[in-house]
């Protein structure tokens, strides 16, 4: 086709994310000293070359996280299993980030069959099951933690002031 492969690829590649890949792995200095196409003859012939994939993945309706306030400590909760896809850091960086906190501030409970229903263990399946499980779950206790702070505003709060969520929690 005479064209360079990467530019073939962004060419019918449309998504944005790996379009920035493609832009960084054309100035790779391993890409730019590369053999020419077809400069080597016989049967073992050594090279760099580039691939480009997309995978899907599935949500599982039904899912549920739990999120409760325990000792001034978040407490996420969900009967999946970690296998060592990372169920744990999904569960404890999505909750850290809708509350501003750091990861090692939530406390992460899965595995337990008693605890709400969570996804099975897919590297395609868990993590986009388990974000918008415990999102809603983070939107729902900051509605309830509002509502505390509301109730428990003392004479020094000013009414409309914005406090960091260490503090209702």
């Amino acid at each position: 086709m005479g064209l360079d492969p990467i530019a073939l690829r962004q060419k019918w590649d449309a998504d944005a994310n790996r379009h920035r890949l493609y832009a960084w792995a054309s100035k790779h200095a391993l890409w730019l000293e590369r053999q020419p196409p077809r400069s080597q003859m016989g049967r073992f012939r050594r090279g760099t070359g580039v691939a480009a994939a997309n995978w899907f993945y599935w949500w599982q309706p039904g899912a549920e996280v739990e999120l409760s306030v325990r000792d001034g400590r978040l407490i996420v909760a969900n009967a999946t299993q970690d296998m060592g896809t990372g169920s744990r850091s999904v569960l404890a960086h999505t909750i850290a980030g809708a509350f501003n906190l750091s990861a090692e501030d939530v406390e992460v409970r899965i595995g337990d069959s008693a605890l709400p229903e969570g996804p099975i263990s897919g590297g395609s399946r868990t993590s986009a099951t388990l974000i918008p499980a415990a999102l809603a779950a983070a939107e729902r206790l900051k509605v309830r933690l509002r509502r505390r702070a509301r109730g428990a505003r003392s004479a020094t709060t000013r009414p409309g002031a914005k406090s960091s969520w260490p503090h209702p929690i």
